[in-house]
């Protein structure tokens, strides 16, 4: 005999709230990672590891032609800033997304880094088709959506502190 785990009792809102805080638990592992060994290695800030991704996207094309003088002129002088900017955004963004609690505001601040990492990183070249675009930000656009969606769906709500405080 099979055994019904559908719960009748829960409408498609609420299974569509809680896909979204498993979403949301999910990619606050990611970015506990990524902060993490720039955090406790520190090689991405005082090592190289910057300068290795800056001078990457700079020299192989991959930033967008707009994009470049900011990367050049206000970035790569400062680099040790943004490296920590960087670090401690991904681990902000860690700590919202695993707790739940100001997951709007760390939503915020996912989609400007990965919005600055899609310019940075992600242009297919000058006569690139339409889908091109699309292919080459992947990796950065979905995240991008997903922190959109955080952002408008209030997911800290479900499994999360700013349900219990913010209620």
């Amino acid at each position: 005999m099979s055994r019904n785990v559908y719960n009748a009792a829960m409408t498609p809102g609420d299974r569509a709230m809680i896909a979204l805080a498993v979403a949301r638990l999910a990619i606050g592992i990611f970015f506990f990672f990524f902060a993490q060994y720039k955090l406790a290695d520190r090689k991405f800030i005082y090592g190289g590891g910057i300068d290795f991704w800056l001078n990457k996207f700079l020299s192989s094309g991959s930033a967008y032609p707009f994009y470049r003088g900011f990367l050049q002129d206000v970035i790569l002088p400062r680099k040790v800033l943004f490296a920590w900017l960087v670090s401690l955004a991904e681990a902000g963004i860690a700590f919202s997304m695993l707790t739940g609690l100001w997951v709007r505001f760390g939503s915020l601040v996912g989609f400007f880094l990965m919005l600055h990492l899609l310019f940075a990183s992600d242009y297919p070249g000058p006569n690139a088709r339409v889908w091109q675009y699309f292919g080459a930000s992947l990796s950065h656009a979905i995240l991008l959506i997903f922190f959109a969606v955080f952002f408008f769906a209030d997911a800290g709500m479900v499994w999360g502190l700013d349900g219990l405080l913010f209620k």
